[in-house]
């Protein structure tokens, strides 16, 4: 998304921290129905953040360039190069995340991969929901406020 490794960081921190929130949310709320714990959130949704932070710039944003530098060309659109990237983002993140959320449950045995593929397919479509027409927009409305880009000049 920007122009440099900082400015990449500021955007995936911007993205991270909303998409954990919003999922986060959504997973209490799975959880517990309406009686959603606001403090329990509010105490889980930092080490959750932080996790999903490093595993997003260190492990699935990495691999998520690489196999976009496979499937996209130098004069793909802008448009197109956005939707793969997060789709690529998301289906990361969601599958990293999920796997983690199965541990953490306490999933483990042979019920672990049926236990994995609920909570991904559970949350799969909703993050990629939450990617595309919420979080996105907003992450690079933010984004291009802090870092407005340069006029183009002919």
């Amino acid at each position: 998304m920007g122009k440099n490794k900082f400015e990449n960081f500021i955007f995936s921190l911007i993205t991270c921290i909303m998409m954990v929130f919003f999922m986060t949310w959504y997973n209490g709320i799975l959880e517990n129905g309406a009686n959603i714990n606001i403090m329990n959130t509010i105490i889980t949704f930092f080490p959750i953040c932080l996790i999903a932070f490093i595993i997003d710039w260190f492990i699935v944003g990495n691999i998520a360039k690489r196999i976009a530098g496979i499937v996209l060309k130098k004069d793909d659109s802008i448009i197109k190069k956005v939707l793969i990237m997060t789709f690529l983002m998301v289906l990361g993140m969601s599958l990293a995340m999920s796997f983690l959320s199965t541990l953490a449950h306490g999933h483990l045995g042979p019920h672990f991969l049926f236990a994995f593929r609920k909570i991904w397919l559970t949350n799969f479509p909703v993050a990629l929901f939450l990617n595309f027409l919420i979080v996105g927009p907003i992450a690079r409305n933010i984004f291009f406020k802090l870092f407005p880009p340069k006029p183009i000049s002919i």
